[in-house]
């Protein structure tokens, strides 16, 4: 069993063999220029901080969950058409990009480059899954002690083929 470190409602983190887990859920932001996107973007500046004070790059450090952000063109069905809009705005990009810059490697794209690989879609789109308009919001983080231990990183789409499934799947990961 592992000791927890730090619970709340859109953090746990605890570490397993010497390995710290960083568990997110990271606001959504509801729409650009809202109050909630806006705390979307300081609760991001937030955890950098929560990073920065309490851990090294070059500590064993897993950050993942669900965090609202599909960071490039490839990470969303339709880059074109989301862009500027929450999860995929200029602002949640450079917030993100500061965290990952601090010391911090994306296990799935260390593994696998093009569109098309996604976690969430919509139950609002008619057969958004099986027609794969999707985005990839659900990551999987690693400071390099880490990310040279994965030997690999793939989304399981196994859980959004069950009857009655969660409009997300996961990301894992192995590290040896």
């Amino acid at each position: 069993m592992g000791r927890r470190l730090t619970t709340a409602s859109r953090i746990i983190a605890a570490e397993f063999g010497g390995v710290t887990v960083v568990n997110t859920y990271v606001p959504n932001g509801t729409a650009v220029g809202t109050e909630k996107f806006a705390y979307k973007l300081a609760w991001l500046a937030r955890f950098k901080r929560f990073l920065t004070e309490r851990f090294k790059p070059s500590d064993p450090v897993l950050w993942l969950g669900d965090v609202n952000i599909a960071p490039t063109p490839d990470d969303v069905f339709d880059s074109a058409k989301h862009l500027g809009g929450v999860g995929h705005h200029p602002d949640e990009f450079a917030a993100l990009a500061s965290i990952v810059d601090w010391g911090l490697t994306d296990l799935f794209r260390k593994f696998t480059e093009g569109p098309g690989h996604y976690t969430f879609w919509e139950f609002v789109i008619p057969r958004a899954y099986e027609r794969n308009l999707g985005w990839r919001i659900d990551h999987i983080y690693a400071t390099e002690p880490l990310a040279q231990r994965c030997a690999w990183c793939t989304v399981d789409k196994a859980p959004r083929e069950m009857d009655r499934p969660s409009d997300h799947t996961f990301v894992v990961a192995e590290i040896q």
